[in-house]
């Protein structure tokens, strides 16, 4: 018999080994899924490692501690927002236009990856610190629609701060939603748009 028989061990496929940046992207992503159906901080890497199907102490080679793992989950994510062009969106045009583009942006961010951005700005613990190069687009956006609401609306620096607290809250609520499928993103964009524009239509002199 003429050829050579392979063992089965030998056909087997080589498993590929994840590079770092896979196993940082994979531990990330399992993190910010935690982080989504808690809806709390601090992170555990031990259930982030569990997520992945790893220790802990694969977990801790990739981030020194939670405080790490939570900021650089904040930078990514304030990045993808920052790409939306939502600063642009916000520091152009009439009031109501900035505010219902912003919005819309936002809402499209909470709705693919869940309301992360929320949830670390209000539970990040003593040890997250940011850059301002980091925070710096996000701030230039809530102060450029707070400008454009105090001279358009002629409202004070109390009022338009509330009003662009109301601009985060109504695209977080609703992109949450469609986050959880309880709502299509048509349907959420809709409501923001009619929500949003009444809200500081509302608020316009006269």
């Amino acid at each position: 018999m003429t050829g050579t028989l392979s063992s089965p061990a030998a056909a087997a496929p080589v498993a590929r080994r994840k590079s770092a940046d896979d196993r940082r992207s994979e531990i990330l992503r399992a993190a910010v899924d935690l982080i989504v159906e808690t809806r709390a901080l601090p992170l555990s890497m031990k259930a982030v490692g569990e997520r992945i199907g790893a220790s802990r102490a694969l977990v801790y080679a990739h981030f020194s501690g939670p405080d790490a793992l939570t900021e650089a989950i904040l930078v990514d994510h304030l990045g993808r927002l920052e790409r939306t062009g939502i600063v642009c969106a916000a520091q152009t045009g009439e009031v109501t236009d900035r505010g219902t583009r912003a919005a819309a942006l936002y809402l499209q961010h909470v709705a693919e990856h869940g309301p992360v951005i929320h949830v670390i700005l209000r539970d990040a613990p003593h040890g997250v610190t940011l850059s301002r190069s980091v925070t710096a687009p996000r701030n230039r956006a809530l102060r450029a629609l707070a400008r454009a609401a105090r001279a358009q609306l002629r409202l004070s620096s109390a009022e338009a701060i509330v009003l662009v607290e109301l601009l985060i809250a109504v695209p977080e609520e609703l992109g949450r939603l469609v986050h959880g499928r309880e709502l299509a993103l048509d349907d959420a964009l809709a409501i923001c748009q009619r929500l949003v524009r009444s809200g500081i239509e509302a608020m316009r002199p006269g």
